[in-house]
This record gives structure tokens, C-alpha cells and sequence, in this order.
């Protein structure tokens, strides 16, 4: 399975992108050469690390979990992909959480990741119904495990 986080921070809190990278690396690592079924062999986490501001709210709105079995995606060089059996959605934290994670420890702060990390899974309750043949409870199950035994950076 290919899952990881795709990062987007405002400039308050780039001094915490190290700490996220690194967490979505072992995140990558940890669930690279796993197999829970065909019909999700990708899992994209968008990780959306901005203050909201009152009326810009659209501008980092938490995106809606989309399941893509197949779709043609045109890239900028003019060339195209493939993407297919992917999930995506996206872990946003509120401002108060958002404040919290900036101001907090870094150990603190890997904290905040792993519970949204599994928080998180409740996305995979909107999967289409067509989505029979990945094991989710197994899944579910090894990422919980994984954030119990993820010790800090």
C-alpha cells in the first residue's frame, strides 16, 4: 500500500514542517510493502496546517473523502496519469488545535499528529459500497498499533 500526507502549512507554522514530514515518512515507511485488498492500494492524507481566517474560510476548507477507482489526471508538462484505486481526504486541525500544535513541544506536537492520525479513519466510513475487496478493520487495526508503538522522533 502507498499511503502518505500531503503537507500544506501557512508560514506561522513552517517551523513545524520538519516534525510533519518526518512523520508522514514513517507513516510511508511503516505501510509501504502492505496489502489490505485491490481496491485501495493508495491512501493520500491531506494535512492542512493553517490558521482560518473568517471569511477566507474556502481557502483552506478541509476537502471532502473522495474514492477514485480510475481517472485520467493531465499533468503540467503536458504529459498524463493514471491514478486509480486511491482514497483521499484530508486532516485539518481548528484554530484552537492549530495554535496548540505551534506552541506545543515537538513530542507533544507528534502527539497531535498520531491522534488525528487515527481520528482520522472515520473518513474510510464514507468508502462507496463498490469498495469490497480492502481490509479495513485490518487497516484500521495497524494504524492504530502503529501510533501506540511510534515512539517521538
Amino acid at each position: 500500500m502507498n499511503i502518505g500526507l500531503a503537507i500544506e502549512i501557512d508560514k506561522e507554522a513552517f517551523e513545524k514542517s520538519a516534525l510533519i514530514q518526518s512523520f508522514s515518512d514513517r507513516v510511508t515507511e511503516e505501510f509501504r510493502d502492505r496489502d489490505y485488498g485491490e481496491d485501495i492500494e493508495r491512501v493520500d492524507i491531506g494535512f492542512i496546517c493553517i490558521r482560518t481566517t473568517s471569511g477566507f474560510e474556502s481557502f483552506s476548507a478541509k476537502r471532502k473523502p473522495k474514492y477514485v477507482k480510475s481517472q485520467k489526471v493531465s499533468l503540467l508538462n503536458g504529459g498524463s496519469i493514471v491514478v486509480k484505486n486511491t482514497f483521499c481526504y484530508d486532516i485539518k486541525f481548528d484554530n484552537i488545535s492549530y495554535e496548540k500544535f505551534l506552541h506545543s513541544s515537538d513530542n507533544a506536537s507528534v502527539e497531535m499528529l498520531k491522534d488525528a492520525l487515527v481520528e482520522s479513519l472515520q473518513s474510510f466510513d464514507l468508502l462507496p459500497k463498490s469498495v469490497t475487496k480492502f481490509d479495513l478493520e485490518r487497516f484500521k487495526s495497524d494504524i492504530k498499533k502503529f501510533v501506540r508503538d511510534l515512539g517521538n522522533h
